[in-house]
C-alpha cells in the first residue's frame, strides 16, 4: 500500500522522465512530493490559490529549458496544453 500513500514512485518516474539536469514545478501538491524528488523542485506558493500557482508556473516554465510542470490529471490547466503529457503514476488517489 505504501506506493499509493506516498509520492515516492511518482517522483522517481518524474526524475527519470525529466532527467537529472531538469527542474519540475509542482502545482497544488503537498511538501511530501518535494521530499521524495530526485531532482530540483519548485513550488508556486503553498498558500497561493491554484489559479495563482498556474499563472506563476506558466511564467516560470518559459524562462529556461528543461523545466516541467507536475499537476494532477484532474487539474484544470487553462494555460497549458495537456496533449503530449505523461502519466507519472498514482499517489494519494491522484494521477
Amino acid at each position: 500500500m505504501e506506493p499509493l500513500r506516498t509520492p515516492q514512485n511518482v517522483m522517481a518516474n518524474v526524475g527519470q522522465a525529466a532527467g537529472a539536469d531538469s527542474t519540475v514545478g509542482i502545482i497544488d501538491f503537498s511538501e511530501q512530493f518535494i521530499l521524495f524528488s530526485p531532482i530540483d523542485v519548485t513550488q508556486f506558493g503553498y498558500y497561493n490559490s491554484t489559479q495563482e500557482q498556474q499563472r506563476d508556473a506558466w511564467r516560470w516554465i518559459s524562462e529556461q529549458p528543461n523545466r516541467y510542470v507536475l499537476a494532477a490529471a484532474t487539474e484544470d490547466l487553462p494555460c497549458f496544453q495537456k496533449e503530449g503529457s505523461q502519466l507519472m503514476g498514482v499517489a494519494h488517489s491522484d494521477e
